[in-house]
């Protein structure tokens, strides 16, 4: 699983493509969820913002 970050929308756009190409070329699949369905898995609460996000990312 990748988490695609970027500076500004471009870039996201850009390092989007870039993973789904390099993804294609090795057959590995790719999912896209929702921020609320990511935020559920990993937070337990789907409206979590983003430094309840942030410190849970850091913890693990």
């Amino acid at each position: 699983m990748a988490l695609i970050l970027g500076i500004g929308p471009d870039s996201r756009v850009a390092g989007y493509g870039v993973a789904i190409v390099a993804a294609a070329m090795k057959d590995i699949p790719v999912f896209e969820c929702a921020a609320p369905s990511v935020k559920q898995a990993v937070i337990g609460k789907g409206s979590a913002d983003k430094a309840q996000m942030q410190k849970w990312c850091r913890l693990y």
